[in-house]
């Protein structure tokens, strides 16, 4: 019984969530290397129409671009439609697995407990309490993920332009990275 208490209160949220689902686990992943691909292209499409159909006098190409612009717009949409859909399933996974856990280990409380604290307050401030757990757990892996992803091929696409451009551009994420934590504790 001991052990139950302790694998509830120790366990990392990572491992809530990849117990209860490491195939939608991947299915986000695969689909975050996805969403971040099609954010890069409807950026070339962009450039494209403005250099070449408008710019380079080749308006035969403004429709086409302006087609697949449409497209890639729409891939994008869908994509991160069907990547919050995921996420729902992630939290929703892992946080029913852990209120199971959190309602275990409440009864298991000694009864003096209860005679202070009704057993509604807790109820209630066990579910309120871990709806933000269960919304962070659908997010934990995507969100970094992506914004990395798009970093990296954001990036690339830059450098294919003018590396010197894409080295101006990705040097001010390293220096916010150093700036930003202590800003953030100055604040807390």
């Amino acid at each position: 019984m001991s052990q139950n208490q302790t694998d509830t209160t120790t366990r990392t949220l990572s491992e809530w969530t990849l117990k209860n689902s490491p195939h939608i686990l991947i299915l986000t992943i695969l689909t975050s290397m996805v969403v971040a691909l099609v954010r890069v292209i409807p950026i070339e499409l962009q450039r494209r129409i403005v250099d070449d159909a408008i710019l380079g006098s080749a308006q035969d190409q403004l429709y086409p671009y302006c087609f697949w612009l449409f497209i890639s717009t729409m891939m994008a949409l869908g994509l991160k439609f069907a990547m919050l859909g995921l996420q729902c399933m992630l939290g929703e996974r892992g946080l029913v697995d852990m209120r199971k856990a959190f309602f275990q280990k409440s009864l298991l409380l000694p009864h003096s407990f209860y005679h202070k604290h009704s057993p509604g307050t807790v109820v209630t401030t066990l579910i309120n309490e871990l709806g933000y757990v269960g919304d962070y757990l659908g997010t934990a892996w995507s969100l970094p993920l992506v914004n990395i992803l798009t970093l990296l091929g954001m990036g690339a696409y830059l450098a294919s332009l003018n590396p010197l451009l894409a080295a101006c551009s990705l040097c001010v994420y390293p220096a916010s990275m150093l700036v930003l934590p202590g800003i953030q504790r100055g604040i807390n």
